[in-house]
């Protein structure tokens, strides 16, 4: 009896030391894993093993850490297209050495219904990304287990434009759709107003929230500490939705900020290793520099730091209008996607081309240009969340 309990023990301890390497391991990896054996697939098929791989890829832990980028193809037949950072940096030695190429890695999935005219990306959180479908349906995709669920929405009336972020609401454990639609009229009521929408997953209802006085623009907020971030395009402030409170809120901002020089500042947010990030583009004569800096901690206006600083005429000639006084092209968009492993490099997105910039050399590379002409792009960490079972019925 002594020595069927001390086997039992030494079972259990070999079980836990599988879940603890198993549960570091990325989606993608534990997805085909399920193959290997059967107690292997009944174990990472478990709800307690999907959230505990869940913690430790939102905590930064073992090889789930790093983001990968996913792009949708408007014009194409809506296909969706894969920068796989997990596997591209797996082999990082230096910034130098890294190959980054977009490639077809994610496969048209044939159980979702084919997307519309102009679909995008709303959001992504848990691993799962949002879709808009079309102006009737959105679709909830997970790239790592291969499923889906679909939900209707009406979109309002008499609005110009609506941008989106997509939620996790930890107290009702259930996913929050949030939409930001600026009015059309310019009455004294209207007027720098927008109104918001809030569709709950778990019972498929829009419910309006009062209004708030920022105008966003049309990318979807970034999802940092439990929080939806925005810029207002008309203060150049950082505004966030706390996906439980459904507030509003101001967060501070840098020091790059000029009260007196505020239209000649660009700025876009990002998330970065899980932290707040902005990207400050200057377009003043005096000064045409691209910042991008990280608040270290949430929350804390001390913490904000400038990670690096590119002046434009360091970049190669293409992604410039004129080399000589580091012009962008007009109406150029630039944004922060990851950072790769080791915080050796920072992936950048300047219009349609991906850029790697060095932070030990402070050096910029370009990498590649994304070949479509009208893309939606939006960054994920794979999860084994099944939404086939999540949402059933």
């Amino acid at each position: 009896m002594k020595k069927r309990s001390v086997a039992v023990h030494e079972d259990s301890i070999c079980e836990d030391v599988i879940i603890g390497i198993l549960s570091r391991l990325p989606g993608k990896s534990l997805f085909r894993f399920k193959s290997v054996c059967k107690a292997w697939r009944t174990l990472i098929d478990q709800p307690s093993f999907i959230q505990k791989h869940l913690e430790q890829s939102q905590r930064g832990e073992g090889t789930t850490r790093p983001n990968n980028i996913m792009f949708l193809d408007c014009n194409n037949e809506s296909r969706l297209y894969s920068l796989d950072i997990e596997s591209s940096s797996a082999l990082l030695l230096s910034c130098d050495e890294v190959e980054v190429e977009l490639t077809e890695k994610v496969r048209r999935c044939e159980d979702i219904p084919r997307l519309s005219m102009l679909p995008c990306f709303l959001g992504s959180c848990n691993g799962l990304v949002c879709i808009k479908a079309s102006y009737k349906t959105l679709c909830l995709f997970n790239p790592c287990t291969r499923t889906y669920t679909n939900f209707e929405y009406k979109h309002p009336q008499n609005m110009l434009f609506s941008s989106f972020g997509f939620g996790y609401d930890a107290k009702i454990k259930d996913y929050k759709l949030v939409m930001i639609s600026n009015s059309t009229q310019t009455t004294e009521t209207t007027d720098s107003a927008s109104n918001i929408k809030v569709l709950t997953l778990g019972t498929n209802a829009w419910r309006k929230l009062s209004n708030v006085p920022y105008r966003v623009g049309l990318g979807p907020g970034k999802l940092i500490n439990g929080a939806l971030h925005w810029i207002d395009n008309e203060t150049n402030q950082v505004i966030c939705f706390d996906v439980e409170e459904e507030e509003f809120k101001v967060v501070s901002r840098p020091v790059y900020y000029n009260a007196a020089a505020r239209v000649s500042v660009s700025v876009e947010v990002a998330e970065l290793e899980g932290c707040l990030a902005v990207v400050c583009r200057h377009r003043s004569r005096k000064c045409r520099d691209v910042e991008v800096w990280m608040m270290k901690e949430y929350g804390l206006e001390d913490s904000w730091t400038k990670m690096f600083s590119i002046d434009p005429k360091t970049l190669p000639p293409l992604l410039i209008k004129n080399k000589n006084t580091g012009v962008f092209r007009p109406k150029c968009f630039i944004t922060a996607l990851c950072i790769l492993k080791n915080n050796e490099g920072v992936l950048l997105l300047i219009d349609r081309d991906i850029v790697l910039y060095n932070l030990k050399s402070n050096t910029c590379r370009y990498i590649h240009r994304v070949a479509i002409e009208f893309f939606s792009i939006v960054s994920y960490r794979g999860s084994l969340i099944n939404l086939a079972q999540e949402f059933a019925e």
